[in-house]
């Protein structure tokens, strides 16, 4: 008996070992730490495809050879200007859907990583009983 289940949990966390390596990374950090790199890579990653769209907008201009502004306050009112509540906008939905999938993704990895190790604790009490460790040497009649 002793022995199928310390089969069946080793075999778990031989299932367990390919999710182990990307677990120990992310419980590594503490969980405001993982949440402000990865809102910041979120953050960063908006910012950067809404300035896309901006250059997006002053190669159309130039592209169609319309009246392109002289002065700065011309170019604000013309590219930046129409973008900027929708990037406040898609930031503040995008951090906070950040925050919630990256969250669950830090409890999901610590929940595992704490199965997993009970799981090699109670693999090292079986090897321990068969050897008959854990007993202080005396013998024990079943």
């Amino acid at each position: 008996m002793l022995d199928k289940e310390k089969v069946i949990l080793m075999t778990d966390i031989a299932i367990q070992e390919k999710h182990i390596i990307e677990d120990k990374k992310i419980a590594s950090y503490y969980i405001e730490d993982y949440l402000f790199i990865n809102n910041f890579k979120t953050i960063t990653s908006t910012l950067v495809i809404s300035f896309g769209m901006i250059l997006i907008k002053i190669l159309i201009y130039v592209e169609k050879e319309i009246n392109f502004p002289d002065t700065i306050s011309g170019l604000v009112e013309e590219f930046i200007s129409p973008f900027t509540w929708k990037i406040i906008f898609f930031v503040i939905i995008y951090s906070l859907i950040s925050t919630y999938i990256y969250g669950r993704r830090y409890q999901e990895a610590e929940k595992r990583m704490k199965l997993y190790i009970e799981k090699k604790h109670q693999v090292q009490n079986y090897n321990k009983a068969e050897k008959g460790e854990g007993n202080d040497g005396k013998f024990t009649i079943i």
